[in-house]
């Protein structure tokens, strides 16, 4: 897969979590270690390591601020 589908999966994971915490935690709690289970191994295994590296810490920084939407890419 290309390295910018990393934000998405990061980012919206982090927005799932953030909803869904108290009303679905079991599930919430799955999904949030796909934030590390994900990256780790797209980081590892994968090509292009520096560039998956940084759409990771971009879908972090705006899973948790709640930006949403579409992203400017990743250079």
């Amino acid at each position: 897969h290309e390295p910018f589908r990393l934000y998405y999966q990061v980012r919206n994971a982090i927005v799932f979590f953030k909803t869904y915490c108290w009303t679905r935690p079991i599930l919430s709690t799955y999904v949030l270690l796909d934030i590390v289970r994900i990256p780790a191994k797209s980081v590892v295994y994968e090509p292009e390591k520096r560039r998956r590296l940084l759409y990771v810490l971009q879908g972090i920084r705006d899973g948790v601020a709640g930006r949403l939407g579409r992203i400017d890419f990743v250079t």
